[in-house]
């Protein structure tokens, strides 16, 4: 685990490839109903034509936010999406490492 980046765990805002986000505009969904855990991360300037850069900027965010040790070994998936379905829990930045902890449990 020696060779895996650390987990800040502090949101910070990104800009990748002349895509800029706001930590603070960034929702994450948990899906639980899997071996691993899937993550949707709700991104509102999201669109299909960028989706190679935002899933650049999925990977950024969830390394800062869980380490690149757990999200290479204990995430099922990662998607991006503008918006989230009504029915579906979703959780700030600064919530969602506590949330995925929990999870885990």
């Amino acid at each position: 685990m020696d060779n895996y980046k650390i987990p800040c765990r502090e949101p910070f805002d990104i800009e990748y490839s002349g895509v800029k986000v706001k930590a603070e505009s960034v929702k994450v969904a948990l899906d639980l109903e899997r071996s691993k855990i899937g993550i949707t991360l709700i991104i509102p300037d999201f669109t299909e034509e960028k989706r190679k850069i935002y899933t650049g900027v999925a990977y950024l965010i969830l390394d800062q936010a869980l380490g690149e040790y757990d999200v290479e070994t204990k995430v099922g998936y990662i998607d991006v999406r503008s918006s989230a379905p009504a029915a579906v829990k979703v959780h700030s930045l600064s919530d969602f490492p506590h949330e995925f902890d929990s999870a885990q449990k």
